[in-house]
This record gives structure tokens, C-alpha cells and sequence, in this order.
């Protein structure tokens, strides 16, 4: 078992090499080529898929140029310079932001915002697929570029550098058994390790950047530190220092031989005319040496050997258990083929509900609650209606008495939200949040997709680009206690008395009208009305919608706290 108190200490150089450790090349090379290869089509179709994806992901890949060199050659993307030059043009018009850069005229600033949309032409393209939404919505549409080119930046380190300690622990895994699962890969992620993992992994990163501006001190450190990701996919609550300190001491007297070992890494680059070749074998085959070379070194016994905490990984790797050597008859390989290493890091549970055993819901419970808060908004907004204008309107999209914007927030606040059923402050925040960016996402969706608006809280004080306000959200919040302490146990408990086998019937039932309201809405349009919907260019001003050019002018006279869908 780890040490605990092992961060902080002073690792010492080593007095005397193992002198009963052995190092061969041919050997690293066989096993991983046994490992990977000649446990049959499934070991090694999971690995090299995982490893395929994870390349695949990785920004300048080899599989990323050629899938883009297809879209091309089928003239999918946007031509940055065009559309990028209208973007700007029109964002320099438009916002005092662009005229304070003056990008007319400033060079500097427009190569700035010019290299992030061409480094991102998915965002042009979308942007150029309703440039009316674009001309109605500069100012959304750059803050969102603004958020989605953070996100993708982030989200590139995130699964595409610290992916590879998840990775890591495949190959490693894939050492000790016959077929390793695809979960696997989270295991270094459990028990609330993922951003402890992720700070190691930034510094780990950081420190290799700064010495490759030394060139042969990065060439240095890069073998000296190159069992940190192993070392954080076996033991995660390793510190920054602590991974560092071992791995330097793993690899001492060994940085040459760890070198010359991956040397083969070489072939890849010379087939990668070829990509998926390449990873499906080469790759795999390389990263599976490189685990090789982690467990070699992990035998030494002149190290500090507290961190090792995996007692799986201390015995013969699967390829040379007697079991595996001896297996002859089906009966054998079946039995063998089952048997699976006890692991310390055990399988990521997501825990997303938290529910106590009294209020626990199955499938059937969330489906007729999507509809039961589909008709409960459903009602509010036509009975709005009817006390407001003394006219009945079907106020949703759909042509049934259902608006899903209420379905789905309902069921995501008891989902999601129901973990903080004995914390109300965090109940009411989060469910403001959540059906916040529920309600706002799908106002976008609605105006980008199909010029069409459903609501608009322009007029409404605290109002975020007329698509959610605090009223409605403080509404959404109440509602959602509604959900989590009425509601949601008043169906599971009814539901348990009408039975099992009439709540099936019930719910096929509700779900196929669902599913035939849907198809009527694709052949002849969303339901759209006096008083519901409409096209933004030609609004009808009924007291809850008005053109666009009086929305602009602060004219607007919506004065409802709900939305429809």
C-alpha cells in the first residue's frame, strides 16, 4: 500500500543497481506483440479502437488531416477567408467591441480573431448556415465563438492530454488479462481523483514545455519523466513530486536503453500514408512497448515501492501465466478468459441520482413525468391565455397538449438535482441554472433553426438576451421544488398502485402519440398560430410578440414568466 506520507520527502540518489534486474529488448517487444495480437480478435479490436479514438481526438493527427482532406475534397467546410472576412466585416459594423479594435484598419487584431475562426471553421460553418440569425444576433453569436473556442481549447487538454493517463491504464490492464473493459480508462478519474489527476498532469506538462526551450535538457527530461502518466494510472493520489521523484528513479541507468526501446516508434511515422493502418497496429503495438517498458522497470527493487499499489501488476503478465501456457480445451480458455485481476482502482460510478432507497424511480416513473410536466405546462400556458385574452391557443409547438421544455426540465431537476433534496439553497441555485441554459438553448435552437420565436422576455427586467429572466427562472425554481418534493413521489407512489404492466401499456401509449405528433410537426410544420409562434421577420403583435424592429426600440409588450416549446 501507498505511503501517506510519502509527499514532501526527499527521494535520495540510488546507492547500489539492482543487480538481479534484468532489461531485454526482444522480450518487450515479444510480450507486447503477445499482448496485443495473440489473444484473439476482441482483445485487440477494444484496445485498438479506444487507441484509434483517442488519436482521432488529437489535434495535427494523421486521421484528423485525412478526415478533413475528405471533407475538402466534398466541399462540406466553409472557406475561412470568405466567411471569415463577412464575420468580421459585419462584427467590426455592429459592436462597439469591433470598432474598439477597429478591425477595418487594425491588422493585428483582425489576424488575432481571423486565426481563431479559421483554426475553428465548424463555428463559421454553422454561423453561415442562417446568416439572418447571424445579422439579428451579432453580438450572441461572437459571445458564444467566444465560449466555444474556450471550451474546445479546454476540452482538447482535457480529453486529449489527460485522456492519455486513462489510455495508460488500458495498455497496462490489457497486460494482465485476456480482454480488458472499455471503462477501464476512467478508473484513474474515481473517487474524486479527476482534478487532483488533471493539476499533476498540467504541471507534469508544463514542466516538460519549459525544458524542451533547453532542447537537450527537454530530450533529457522527457525520458526522465516519461513514467509519470503510468505512475498516475496506478496510483492517482500521487502528488506532483511524488510521481516526478519515482519515475526519475525508475528510469535511472535506463534513459538510453528507454530510447533505444522506442526506437520502433519510428515505423510509424513511415506508414503514415496509411493512418488507420497505423494505429490499428503500429501505434497499438507501440504504446503497448512503452506499457512493457513501465512494468520492466517497475520490478526494480532499488526503488521506493510504496506508490505501487496494484498487487495485480507484482505477478507474470497474462501472456506467461501458466493458465494461459497450459490452456488446451474451450472449456479451459472460457474459464480463463473470465478471470479478472483485483484491481485497487475499481470501476467509476457515475452516481448522478444519489437517491434514498424511499424515493428511488425506474424508467417507466421518468416517462410519465415528462408527460405529467409536459401537461402541467401545458395547461399554465394555455390557461395564461385564456385569462389574459379569453382565447383558448394551443400555446406549445407540438399539436398535442404537451410543451416538452417543461417535460424534460422536470425530469432533469428530479434526475440531476435530487441528490440535494436536503440542501435547499443548492436545490434552488442549481435548478435555476439548469433550466436556465435548458430554456436558453432552446430558444436558440428554435430562432437559429427556424427563425421562429416562442417567447421573449425582452421587456422583462434581468432578462438575458430576451431568451431567459429572473422570473421565469425564480418560476422554474419553485417549480422544481414542486418536482423533487410533491410531484415526482405523488406519480411513483400512483404509479405503483396502477401496476407494473398497465404503466408499460401506459407508456407505449404516450410515447407513440408523442412520436406521431412529432412526424405531423416534420411533414407540416410546427404548430404555430395566433398568439404562438411565429417567423422573426413577421411577428404578430398580440400582446405577446411584436416585430422585431419594436423589440428593438424597447416597445415590447410580453409580459408572461413562461415559455413554451
Amino acid at each position: 500500500m501507498m505511503d501517506n506520507n510519502l509527499e514532501g520527502s526527499v527521494v535520495t540518489e540510488l546507492d547500489k543497481p539492482d543487480a538481479d534486474f534484468k532489461w531485454n529488448y526482444l522480450d518487450l517487444y515479444k510480450n507486447a506483440f503477445k499482448t496485443l495480437f495473440m489473444k484473439g480478435f476482441k482483445a485487440w479490436f477494444i484496445v485498438a479502437f479506444i487507441t484509434l479514438l483517442f488519436y482521432l481526438g488529437t489535434k495535427g493527427s494523421y486521421e484528423r488531416l485525412l478526415i478533413s482532406t475528405i471533407d475538402d475534397r466534398l466541399g462540406r467546410p466553409i472557406t475561412a477567408s470568405y466567411e471569415g472576412y463577412k464575420v468580421l466585416q459585419k462584427y467590426a459594423e455592429s459592436t462597439s467591441f469591433g470598432q474598439f479594435l477597429d478591425l477595418n484598419n487594425n491588422d493585428v487584431a483582425k489576424a488575432v480573431v481571423f486565426s481563431l475562426l479559421e483554426k475553428n471553421q465548424l463555428l463559421i460553418h454553422l454561423l453561415a448556415m442562417n446568416m439572418e440569425y447571424f445579422e439579428r444576433n451579432t453580438g450572441e453569436v461572437f459571445g458564444f465563438l467566444i465560449i466555444a473556442v474556450i471550451l474546445m481549447y479546454v476540452g482538447n487538454f482535457v480529453f486529449c492530454k489527460v485522456s492519455e493517463i486513462g489510455l495508460c491504464r488500458l495498455y497496462m490492464e490489457n497486460c494482465y488479462q485476456k480482454s480488458v473493459k472499455v471503462r477501464r480508462i476512467f478508473a484513474p478519474y474515481g473517487n474524486k481523483k479527476l482534478w487532483h489527476v488533471v493539476g499533476v498532469y498540467i504541471k507534469y506538462l508544463i514542466v516538460i514545455d519549459l525544458w524542451t526551450l533547453t532542447v537537450i535538457g527537454g530530450i533529457y527530461k522527457l525520458y526522465q519523466y516519461s513514467m509519470v502518466p503510468y505512475l498516475l494510472a496506478e496510483n492517482p493520489s500521487l502528488t506532483w513530486r511524488q510521481a516526478r521523484d519515482l519515475s526519475k528513479q525508475m528510469t535511472n541507468g535506463y534513459k538510453w536503453k528507454i530510447f533505444v526501446a522506442t526506437l520502433p516508434s519510428i515505423l510509424v511515422s513511415l506508414v503514415a500514408f496509411i493512418p488507420f493502418i497505423r494505429i490499428l497496429t503500429l501505434q497499438a503495438w507501440c504504446t503497448q512497448v512503452n506499457a512493457e517498458i513501465y512494468f520492466a522497470l517497475r520490478k526494480r527493487t532499488d526503488i521506493d515501492r510504496s506508490a505501487f499499489i496494484e498487487n495485480a501488476f507484482d505477478g507474470p503478465l497474462y501472456v506467461d501465466t501458466d493458465e494461459y501456457l497450459e490452456a488446451k480445451t474451450r472449456e479451459d480458455k472460457k474459464a480463463l478468459d473470465s478471470m479478472v485481476p483485483e484491481y485497487k482502482l475499481k470501476d467509476v460510478l457515475l452516481g448522478i441520482t444519489n437517491f434514498d432507497e424511499s424515493d428511488k424511480y425506474v424508467v417507466s416513473d421518468f416517462i410519465i413525468m415528462f408527460f405529467v410536466f409536459c401537461l402541467v405546462g401545458w395547461l399554465w400556458e394555455v390557461g395564461l391565455h385564456i385569462i389574459r385574452d379569453h382565447a383558448f391557443v394551443n400555446r406549445g409547438m407540438m399539436y398535442g397538449p404537451w410543451i416538452p421544455i417543461y417535460g424534460f426540465g422536470g425530469v432533469f431537476i428530479i434526475f440531476f438535482l435530487n441528490r440535494f433534496k436536503n440542501n435547499k439553497v443548492k436545490l434552488v441555485v442549481f435548478t435555476m441554472v439548469l433550466c436556465g441554459i435548458l430554456e436558453y438553448l432552446t430558444s436558440l435552437v428554435l430562432d437559429y433553426a427556424m427563425n421562429a420565436s416562442y417567447w421573449n422576455y425582452k421587456a422583462m427586467k434581468f432578462n438575458l438576451n430576451g431568451r431567459i429572466c429572473l422570473a421565469g427562472l425564480t418560476a422554474f425554481a419553485i417549480g422544481g421544488f414542486a418536482g423533487v418534493y410533491l410531484i415526482g413521489p405523488a406519480i411513483k407512489g400512483a404509479l405503483r398502485k396502477f401496476g407494473k404492466k398497465r404503466t408499460l401499456v401506459l407508456c407505449i401509449l404516450l410515447v407513440t402519440a408523442f412520436i406521431i405528433d412529432g412526424v405531423c410537426c416534420k411533414i407540416f410544420g410546427p404548430n404555430t398560430g395566433k398568439g404562438v409562434g411565429g417567423s422573426i421577420e413577421s411577428k404578430i403583435e398580440s400582446g405577446y410578440v411584436v416585430t422585431y424592429a419594436e423589440e428593438e426600440k424597447g416597445l415590447s409588450k410580453m409580459n408572461l414568466i413562461t415559455s413554451s416549446f
